[in-house]
């Protein structure tokens, strides 16, 4: 109730303030947006280079790009269907390198209040709103609260605000993440009054000079969240308006919950989303590791909208991923497309740039590239736009390669059915949905890219290799509500007297792998370990068996997780006991 409001009162405000402000009204990020991501000097050059440090030859030298270049390729922008441009950093920063490494992405701050002048200046920043505003889009500028370029003179006039704690040794540590230095950068104390106050002056003094209407938030990971929310706050007083999307670059879902709750940005990237996708369909790992990051939503309290994503300037091109299949690719954009979320589209995707580490994934943009994506890329956009806005994810059916999901909206559904075996595989159409009409489909199959109008239900498809099928429905079937009891019985040959049998697993019904808090499984006389709980419905749970001997430390079976899909039983009883059998034939650790 409190972060509804704190949206309801930042709506009001918003109409309120329309015509006295500079910053583009924008509602928040919902499933009809699309952003595109700009590494602001690798894109675009729109003015002539004044600077002798320009070298496109140099993968760690400033190649030219600028706020210009960015004005100058709306029209391309505009094409795909792109509703928001979020820019890199784009105030001024370090020339000079650190050792190796070159500073052209913006991330090494030398002056908080000045546009990089290889960039532009603030009347280009202005000119980028009027654009933008013209074409009914909206900018997010890349905020960088928690570092600074060692170069930055509050090195030297105020070094009482940073941490003097030393460099992150331990990244799982999460005091050594928030409290010491990233990669030995100037680390900030958001904690001091001071800090905060000189931050929030920052963050207003850019909004005041540019169109934003959203800010990102660079390694959100790396401060306390609750300096998040207060500055949140602070902004809002004087900029409504403005949406928070913060970065906790992390694969766990519970841990990415903890981070919006306290600090009460309105999205966050979906890194667990992000890995799942890429291990499932570039590395063709089973369809549960998708299917139970999906079912994770279950974890989600708080109302943040999740960013899903391909790839980024901090990690590997798509095409890279998928290991230069185009065809993968294109797979992976139709499967980002079809789920829940907020998709966000890094620059060159759709032109097919590649590279695996830091800088090689940070190439200048192509203009004159073989490789289009450009109405493929706005095709998936159209059809997003036909469903329901905030829905979330159910899943029907779950293969080692296929999976049926049903993404549900108040008023309309999606079908999709994803298909990453190498033969041909059928499907019937679910009962449950066959009183819903089928308002359009679409099918990614074989490379090619089909749309339908409205049609009948059909009673079977039959999916080729490699395949997205998606349907548009009228309305949704009924929500099953009810818990379902899952079972599970375990053989084990040769552990240890004393030793234990644990499931593990993802969420926090099976401990969020955490083996001290996993389901404690009870052998009988004949050596049956069993265990039951109380889980929802239609969930997939991905889990391990442990033990945990005597003596030492807790023992993983080996090879993938498994995988449950919890669902109604065949005959549409939601009451009917799941089973899981499994044998551990490991040995344990014994004295």
């Amino acid at each position: 109730m409190r972060r509804f409001l704190h949206h309801v009162k930042r709506w009001c405000l918003a109409f309120a303030t329309i015509g006295l402000s500079q910053t583009t009204q924008a509602a928040e990020p919902d499933d009809h947006e699309l952003i595109y991501f700009v590494l602001v000097d690798r894109f675009s050059n729109g003015l002539p280079d004044t600077q002798d440090d320009v070298d496109p030859t140099d993968p760690q030298a400033f190649h030219g790009g600028d706020i210009q270049g960015v004005i100058d390729q709306l029209d391309h922008i505009q094409a795909m269907g792109v509703t928001t441009i979020w820019l890199s950093p784009i105030a001024k920063m370090q020339s000079s390198r650190i050792g190796q490494w070159g500073a052209y992405h913006g991330y090494w701050i030398t002056d908080h209040m000045e546009v990089e002048p290889r960039f532009g200046d603030f009347d280009t920043l202005k000119r980028l709103g009027i654009e933008l505003k013209k074409r009914d889009m909206s900018l997010v500028l890349d905020m960088v609260y928690n570092h600074f370029g060692p170069e930055n003179p509050l090195v030297l006039e105020h070094p009482d605000w940073l941490h003097d704690t030393g460099d992150i040794v331990d990244w799982s540590n999460p005091i050594e993440r928030r409290t010491h230095r990233v990669h030995g950068l100037p680390d900030l104390n958001q904690d001091l009054p001071e800090v905060e106050d000189y931050l929030v002056q920052v963050t207003r003094h850019w909004l005041n000079q540019s169109a934003a209407s959203g800010l990102r938030i660079d390694a959100i990971g790396h401060m306390d969240p609750n300096f998040i929310d207060r500055l949140g706050k602070r902004i809002e007083e004087s900029h409504p308006n403005v949406w928070l999307l913060g970065e906790d670059f992390q694969g766990d879902p519970v841990g990415l919950e903890q981070t919006a709750q306290i600090s009460n940005v309105d999205a966050l990237f979906d890194f667990p989303l992000y890995y799942a996708l890429t291990d499932t369909v570039c590395k063709r790992q089973p369809m549960g590791r998708l299917a139970s990051t999906l079912s994770m939503d279950r974890v989600y309290q708080s109302e943040v909208q999740p960013i899903i994503f391909l790839d980024n300037h901090d990690l590997p091109r798509i095409s890279s991923i998928c290991n230069q299949s185009d065809l993968d690719a294109r797979l992976s954009l139709h499967v980002l497309f079809s789920l829940r979320g907020t998709p966000s589209v890094t620059y060159g995707t759709e032109v097919g740039l590649d590279g695996l580490e830091e800088p090689d994934n940070r190439k200048d943009m192509i203009w004159d590239s073989e490789t289009n994506l450009m109405d493929e890329i706005h095709t998936l956009w159209e059809l997003r736009q036909r469903g329901p806005a905030h829905t979330d994810d159910e899943v029907l059916a779950l293969t080692e390669h296929s999976l049926i999901l049903l993404r549900r909206g108040e008023t309309a559904s999606w079908l999709v059915f994803v298909h990453l075996g190498d033969q041909p595989t059928e499907f019937e159409w679910p009962s449950d949905l066959s009183h819903l009409r089928v308002l359009q489909s679409a099918h990614f199959e074989q490379g090619q890219l089909t749309v339908k109008p409205e049609g009948p239900t059909p009673s079977a498809v039959v999916a080729e290799p490699g395949s997205v099928h998606r349907w548009l429905l009228s309305g949704q079937p009924p929500r099953s509500q009810e818990s379902q009891t899952w079972n599970f019985e375990i053989t084990a040959d040769a552990l240890c007297s004393g030793s234990t049998l644990s499931v593990v697993g993802a969420g926090p019904e099976l401990g969020n792998w955490d083996p001290a808090k996993g389901i404690m499984l009870r052998p009988n006389e004949e050596g049956l370990w069993s265990a039951s709980i109380e889980v929802p419905p239609r969930q997939v749970y991905a889990w391990h068996l442990v033990v945990q001997p005597p003596e030492g430390s807790a023992i993983w079976e080996p090879g993938m997780d498994r995988f449950t899909l919890i669902g109604p039983s065949s005959d549409g009883s939601e009451t009917t006991p799941y089973l899981s059998t499994a044998h551990w034939a490991g040995k344990g650790n014994c004295p």
